[in-house]
């Protein structure tokens, strides 16, 4: 694992990201935990990134963006962003903590949903695996979720919901 990890962002993304911070008046670059900088090339060296590879993976990237499919992560379409527009963001992710949020998703009675949002039958979740809280780390070691998602999902397995 390398020791340092980014996310590379065109103003468009940062702007997104940075509204659903949950940390207020938080600014990645002006804070030392991130880069701002007119071209990718420039961005690549302020990150110190290999120029050539970081403008190669941005440049497969838009196209996977623009062709709607990603064939590498098989993410869904509409997770797409493009890298496009100046100024480009590089914000630093470290590694802090173990927390696994993330996942397949589920829905309100504790069902894994398929891509299309509809529920798989006889698969549940609960605590991390699927946060309902996605984007968000919601501190606790996901306890609260664990123990509500749980009782959730064994009423439905029983019929009881």
């Amino acid at each position: 694992m390398p020791k340092d990890t980014w996310y590379i962002l065109d103003d468009e993304g940062y702007q997104q990201m940075m509204a659903y911070s949950t940390a207020p008046n938080f600014e990645p670059s002006s804070e030392g935990y991130g880069y701002r900088a007119n071209s990718i090339e420039e961005l690549a060296g302020m990150a110190g990134l290999p120029a050539n590879e970081l403008v190669r993976t941005v440049e497969q990237w838009n196209q996977y963006c623009e062709a709607g499919e990603d064939p590498a992560f098989y993410r869904p379409a509409w997770t797409l962003t493009p890298i496009k527009t100046a100024p480009f963001h590089a914000c630093h992710c470290s590694a802090t903590m173990l927390n696994t949020d993330g996942g397949p998703r589920r829905n309100e009675h504790a069902q894994i949903i398929d891509l299309d949002g509809n529920p798989i039958p006889n698969l549940y979740s609960s605590g991390e695996f699927g946060s309902i809280w996605c984007h968000m780390y919601n501190g606790g070691g996901n306890l609260a979720e664990c123990c509500t998602f749980s009782r959730i999902a064994v009423r439905n397995i029983l019929g009881i919901a």
